[in-house]
């Protein structure tokens, strides 16, 4: 009897994960530990000959990360170690699910490296992972050779839900240095140059709201970009620039504290940051990309609102929006019901026979070709 169809469920389930948990994103904690609770095993991937004894799955978020970096022998060295783990994965049958989170690389250095990873991993992962219908669409634009039975949709898994009182606000404000009245708009998150975060400062400052406060806070992707975000904020008294790794604890602080989180990104497919928002009771100001349409819709009217530009009008127009309901509807994004989801995804993966009803029922995005002749390569 195969492991998908045994009594046991997840229960001694051997999943490989890479990575198994990051510092700075709780996402992999809210995805993974409910199903190691109901007795998957979950080990994360080390790069040494350990990783291959025993796995059911090799679970990969993120590949890219092996050729991000400033050391062109070190990135030559994580990449070749990386392909040569897939490599054997796949000789040994362990089939490998990649966790689709972004269609394109942020801020790669090294463009021929990214090529060669991509066209060598893609083609040997059995199942793809993505968070919404906008992503099986760009990938499979991007990637068009992938087969559609390779396809599964698993929504991300909210944070834990929190709501701060009046009280909770002013004492957060208070704590953090910040007016007692007057809108507070924040961005957070690791600072890169693809989050518009220049677009937003500029939207901000055109903006006539004297009493407003913007907050921007996050450790900047690298010494020279936190340099001209500190240029750019400085100069207006009501722009606070916090340039560092924040805590959970911090960062729940600054959400209290504030009226609108602002995504101003100039590509999005998926965000943790829509996702902290919404869970700690704040409306979101975001692009109209990727997943933030669907997830409007899906959270209540008036707790998203979407823009084509972001501009001073954008803003005023977060300001103005009353959400119809007391609290965002996450219900669907509970993370209990995210992870039994990725369970069930893993488990009839190894059940040839369930697995094989699940790609006759649901249709994804056909594609002549081989993924390796058709655009596998990366971003030049």
């Amino acid at each position: 009897m195969s492991r998908a169809r045994n009594s046991r469920g997840v229960e001694g389930l051997r999943v490989r994960c890479f990575p198994r948990r990051m510092s700075e994103n709780t996402f992999l904690s809210l995805l993974y530990d409910p199903l190691e609770a109901r007795g998957a095993e979950l080990g994360a991937y080390d790069w040494f000959a350990s990783n291959f004894r025993g796995a059911d799955i090799f679970h990969v978020h993120w590949p890219d990360a092996v050729v991000m970096g400033h050391s062109p022998r070190r990135t030559l060295a994580k990449l070749a170690a990386f392909l040569l783990s897939v490599a054997i994965y796949r000789a040994r049958g362990v089939p490998i699910v990649y966790h689709v989170h972004n269609i394109r690389s942020h801020d790669g250095a090294f463009p021929r490296a990214e090529a060669i990873l991509w066209r060598f991993f893609l083609p040997r992962v059995r199942l793809f992972i993505h968070m919404n219908a906008d992503s099986i669409a760009e990938f499979s634009a991007r990637w068009p050779g992938i087969p559609r039975d390779r396809h599964r949709i698993l929504p991300p898994p909210r944070y834990p839900l929190r709501a701060a009182s009046p009280a909770d606000r002013a004492a957060a404000r208070a704590e953090l240095g910040l007016p007692p009245a007057g809108p507070v708009f924040l961005t957070f998150g690791l600072l890169r140059p693809y989050k518009g975060i220049e677009d937003l400062v500029a939207a901000f400052r055109a903006l006539d709201r004297p009493e407003a406060t913007l907050v921007v806070a996050g450790r900047p992707f690298d010494p020279a970009y936190g340099a001209r975000l500190a240029e750019l904020c400085a100069g207006d008294p009501r722009i606070r620039f916090l340039p560092r790794f924040l805590s959970d604890e911090e960062l729940d602080r600054l959400i209290d504290a504030c009226d609108i989180v602002v995504m101003a990104h100039r590509r999005v497919n998926n965000s943790g940051v829509a996702l902290r928002a919404l869970s700690g009771g704040r409306r979101l100001l975001a692009p109209a990309r990727g997943a933030l349409p669907e997830l409007g819709a899906m959270v209540g009217e008036g707790w998203i609102t979407l823009f084509d530009e972001l501009d001073a009008p954008a803003l005023a127009s977060a300001l103005a929006s009353e959400p119809a309901a007391r609290a965002p509807d996450l219900s669907a994004l509970d993370p209990e019901v995210v992870s039994a989801g990725l369970g069930e995804i893993f488990l009839a993966l190894l059940d040839p026979e369930a697995e094989g009803e699940a790609a006759r029922s649901r249709p994804g995005p056909a594609g002549p070709g081989d993924p390796v002749a058709q655009g596998a390569g990366g971003e030049g």
